[in-house]
Formats: structure tokens, sequence, C-alpha cells
């Protein structure tokens, strides 16, 4: 039997509707932008004053005890959040791998005949035969650990079906297969030729130096600038601070013309700095033809 939820339904309906957007966020191992506004939207519908006493109304003042236990369910939730964040995310590695290493391609292994099939019918044809073996194991009264069997026994029954199935079951199979790695191999093709976007790589900065800044209350401003790949090379700039004042300014907003003293500057230096590559680029080029 399953453990009982401490969610209501309204609750579990909530949070159900952030499961399309936590896959994303899974699939990118990076969940920064998906646990604080989902606490923040939770409590808005519960707040914590109201886990205290739902006899309580929202607008009557709360005694000095109901107060302090406010605070510690407030805080516990603010806790939850950084929690999660600082578990979902392995920033420095991401940091790393796209800016370090540059965009590599993967190293998943195509998949076999026998993992399409069940990507595919593990719902319809599968799974009861699986429901029915744990079922029966779990009334045993010798029960085995099922956390460490489940995947010995769905594996088991997936070979059993597979082995099972009509020709044209096998055949449409074989095929997926076959278009999945190819699928495979074209996608590989594009990563190697792609290149970190301007936006990808502030989203990955703004990441890294958000979590440093949340770990040592210090803040950062960086300017980055180079050949925008995605507009035929041209130079662009731009900066990205973390931080900021009492009143919420951040260093480019309390910088007196912040554009004129600081951008400007560092658009002519990168200009340059990409012209010089660009004539020792060419020279070599015409060395190389001409030698």
């Amino acid at each position: 039997m399953a453990p009982r939820t401490w969610v209501t339904a309204d609750q579990q309906a909530f949070i159900s509707t952030y499961h399309d957007e936590y896959l994303e966020c899974q699939k990118k191992a990076n969940y920064s932008n998906f646990w604080q506004p989902l606490f923040e939207k939770w409590e808005e519908r519960w707040p914590p004053r109201a886990s205290l006493d739902p006899a309580v109304p929202m607008g009557e003042a709360l005694t000095a005890e109901q107060s302090e236990q406010e605070a510690k369910i407030r805080a516990a939730v603010q806790t939850a959040a950084r929690k999660a964040n600082a578990a979902g995310n392995s920033v420095v590695n991401k940091l790393l791998k796209n800016i370090v290493k540059g965009p590599t391609t993967s190293r998943t292994r195509p998949l076999k005949e026998t993992e399409v099939y069940a990507k595919k019918y593990y719902a319809s044809r599968v799974q009861p035969s699986v429901k029915d073996e744990l079922s029966a194991m779990r009334e045993q009264p010798d029960a085995p650990n099922l956390k460490k069997t489940n995947l010995r026994v769905v594996r088991k029954h997936v070979e059993q079906c597979w082995e099972n199935e009509s020709a044209d079951v096998k055949e449409e199979i074989s095929r997926l297969a076959r278009e999945m790695r190819e699928a495979g191999r074209e996608a590989a093709k594009g990563r190697e030729s792609s290149e970190v976007t301007d936006e990808l790589l502030t989203e990955i900065l703004s990441t890294f130096f958000g979590e440093l800044h949340e770990a040592t209350g210090w803040t950062f401003s960086v300017l980055l600038g180079g050949p925008d790949p995605s507009n035929g090379g041209t130079i662009d700039v731009s900066s990205l601070h973390v931080g900021s004042t009492k009143l919420g300014n951040r260093f480019n907003q309390a910088f007196a013309k912040f554009n004129d003293n600081v951008m400007v500057p560092y658009y002519e230096f990168v200009s340059h700095v990409f012209r010089m590559f660009s004539s020792l680029k060419f020279l070599y080029i015409a060395l190389t033809m001409f030698s």
C-alpha cells in the first residue's frame, strides 16, 4: 500500500499543473526558475497562517505564539525552496560544460530494440503482467525488497513480451530504432557545428553568479562581448549584474551614465579585439595558400 499523502486533493491538483514545467527543468538539470515561483504561488493559495488554525479568520490578528509558529512555517517553505534549487542545479558543471569545453556531442548510446519496444508498448502490453507479479510478491510472508526487484521484474517481462510479439510489431520497432539512430546522428552533427549564443551564455552566467551571490552575499558585474553567430557575426556586447542596493538598483542603474562610460568603451575594445583576430586569421590563410 502506498504511503498516505500529506497534501489535499486541491493541493495535489495544483502541483500537477507544474508537471510539464518540472520535466523541462529536469532535462536541463536546472531548477533555478522553478522552485521559488512554485513555493510563492503555494504560499499565496495556502498561507502559513491557514495551517495554524483554519478557524482563525485571515483578517484577525495573531497571538504572539501563533505569529512565531507562522514565521517557522514560512521559514520552512523558504528553506525547502533553497534546498530544492541546490539539489537540482549543477551550475558549475553546466558552466564548465558549455563554456570551457564547448558544445559536445551526446555520448548516449542508441536504444536497443527491446528498449524502443518498452517506450512504445510498456503501458499497454507489459505493465499489466509486471503489476500482477509485484502484487503477488507483496503478499508473500517473506516479501523481498521491491525497490531492489522492480527493475529486474520489469526487464524480465519486457524481454518475454518482446519474444512473443508478432513479426509485424517487431518490424515496426526495428524501423523505429533505425529512425531514432539516424535522428541521433543528425542531432549530433548539429551540436558539433552549433555555437554558444549570447542569450545562452547570459543564462549560464546569470545562474552561476546568482548561486554565488546566494552563497557569499557578494555582488557581481560581468561584461561580455564578441561576434554573435545568430546575427552574421556582428559584434555584440552586454552586461550582467547580480546584487542590488536597498532601493533595488543594480550597478548599471546606480552608476551614472553607465552606457556611455562603460558599455561604449567596452564595445570599442571588443571590436578592436575581434578586428585584430580577423586580420591575423586572414593573414594566416593567405600565407598558407601561397607558401
